[in-house]
């Protein structure tokens, strides 16, 4: 499996199309073994983690039938060109790692050519998704003072659980890059006990 130390697991998908969402390391551990004989199981992973080299994210989108109003070029098949209309959540830059048809079938190693001629075959496939590779996103988040109704977990801190009326706008399976202070000092590369802590310390910090 190709993973690095630090990569999140966003999702587990299963042969039969289930997707798996939100789960713990032992949720996570209990569904591998389950479908331990599932040769179409696929993990979804994000990277790009705090301490680590900036490194790509592998995330699968949805698309439609019909035109795209996408536009690919080069070997591997690269965005090149997004209309402002299209329907699609790529960027340019992006690449495309595979096609997934509707009846299950993944192509892979596809250039630009190939990969319009495989959307062309496929316009009336409803059910088919393109798995991308798309530069990890950071987002800079303002945190009020006092308890902010987050549960973080692992090393770098990343998200496991949030409540439903916590006042951060964050996401299970969010990563901590930085923690910075008022005061305009930043902390980095922290474990989730360590950011616990930092946290504690500045909840008066508004």
């Amino acid at each position: 499996v190709d993973v690095e130390v630090g990569d999140v697991v966003v999702s587990l998908i299963l042969g039969n199309g289930t997707e798996l969402t939100g789960m713990d390391s032992k949720e996570l551990g209990e569904a591998l073994s389950r479908s331990c004989d599932d040769p179409d199981r696929k993990l979804v992973i994000s990277t790009g983690a705090a301490g680590r080299s900036p490194s790509p994210s592998t995330v699968e989108i949805e698309i439609p039938r019909g035109k795209l109003g996408v536009a690919f070029c080069g070997d591997p098949a690269t965005v090149s060109e997004v209309d402002p209309n299209s329907p699609v959540d790529v960027q340019e830059g992006d690449v495309v790692v595979s096609l997934i048809l509707g009846d299950g079938t993944e192509m892979t190693e596809l250039s630009a050519g190939t990969l319009a001629e495989a959307l062309s075959n496929s316009k009336n496939d409803r059910n088919r998704k393109l798995i991308i590779r798309t530069s990890p996103s950071t987002v800079e988040i303002e945190i009020p003072s006092g308890r902010l109704g987050v549960a973080l977990k692992g090393n770098p801190a990343t998200v496991s659980g949030i409540k439903d009326d916590s006042p951060v706008d964050v996401e299970v399976g969010d990563v901590v890059v930085s923690l910075i202070l008022g005061n305009g000092t930043e902390l980095t590369g922290m474990d989730s006990k360590e950011l616990g802590e930092a946290l504690s310390r500045s909840c008066d910090d508004p």
